[in-house]
């Protein structure tokens, strides 16, 4: 997750600074429109999928805060992408054909899926 993140930022720069007017539609941005969010949410169930063996021992019960915690964290990071999209829309659809069609074929999250 950590790696993705990584690798959107460093794509988003070198796009940014080739044109500061555009948006990135390259590297990991050309599967997935928010790189950094996919990569966010995938720390998030990777510590939650390590750590449930160590909530077993101390008891069940553990599983299902950390379980809460992690809803709470992926339902703000699909409310925040919902957001930067009407945002980037607003900032772009108008002057980008590209970009509409970049929208249209390129899924916010998760590749080939949503």
């Amino acid at each position: 997750g950590l790696i993705l993140e990584a690798i959107g930022d460093f794509n988003k720069a070198a796009s940014k600074a080739a044109n500061k007017d555009k948006p990135c539609m390259s590297g990991v941005y050309k599967f997935v429109r928010h790189p950094n969010y996919a990569g966010e949410i995938l720390f998030w169930i990777g510590t939650f999928v390590a750590g449930v063996e160590s909530m077993l021992v101390v008891g069940a019960w553990t599983v299902a805060p950390a379980a809460l915690g992690l809803f709470g964290i992926l339902s703000l990071m699909f409310r925040v992408t919902n957001r930067l999209d009407e945002k980037q829309s607003e900032k772009y659809s108008s002057d980008l054909d590209d970009y509409v069609a970049y929208v249209k074929r390129t899924k916010k999250l998760i590749p080939f899926v949503y």
